[in-house]
C-alpha cells in the first residue's frame, strides 16, 4: 500500500484531472485521515 505522502503528492500532480466529485475513493481517505490527524 502506497503512504498517505505519496498518494496525496500523486494527486497533486493529477489535480487538474480532480474534483471532490471524482477523486478516487484512495485519494479522499488519504485526504480525510491526515485532516483527522
Amino acid at each position: 500500500m502506497a503512504t498517505l505522502q505519496n498518494i496525496i503528492d500523486q494527486a497533486w500532480e493529477d489535480r487538474a484531472n480532480l474534483s471532490p466529485s471524482a477523486a478516487p475513493a484512495e485519494v479522499r481517505e488519504a485526504v480525510a485521515s491526515v485532516l483527522a490527524g
